[in-house]
């Protein structure tokens, strides 16, 4: 029973604090903590859309709203360019948003996450996930 192991296994190295933890990086010229929850992580990359986000703040007042937060990552980019800026996100994967909230309260942004999609229509829909490399054909409902 290979599966029950890795089952044994994971759940004692989780309650030892195997998966949950934080350290530090500095991304956009601004240090951020950074958790790891479950072994979840967010990525600091795609500097060319911290550009991006630059410039559009240079000549755009207001809020920013993230439509699907995923793991934070645009969320960092946005409090290196401007940390004052209000910050609002949507992500209707709860594990993701619980996880975007975590990374805002441990880096003292004050943002808000709305664990929730937006769409063109009111109503509840079933949230469809899938792994990388697999076929939407074996996506899994959430």
């Amino acid at each position: 029973m290979p599966a029950l192991r890795h089952r044994c296994a994971y759940f004692v190295l989780k309650k030892l604090g195997f998966f949950d933890w934080k350290y530090s990086e500095t991304s956009f010229g601004r240090r951020f903590v950074i958790s790891i929850i479950n072994g979840r992580k967010t990525y600091v990359s795609e500097t060319w859309m911290a550009k991006i986000i630059v410039r559009l703040l240079g000549v755009t007042p207001g809020g920013f709203i993230d439509v699907g937060v995923n793991l934070g990552q645009t969320m960092l980019k946005l409090a290196a360019a401007d940390p004052t800026r209000a910050y609002l996100g949507f992500e209707p994967n709860p594990a993701c948003a619980d996880f975007a909230e975590e990374l805002s309260r441990a880096n003292g942004l004050g943002y808000v996450v709305v664990p929730s999609g937006l769409g063109a229509k009111t109503g509840v829909a079933q949230l469809h996930s899938c792994a990388l490399g697999l076929s939407l054909g074996t996506c899994r409902a959430t």
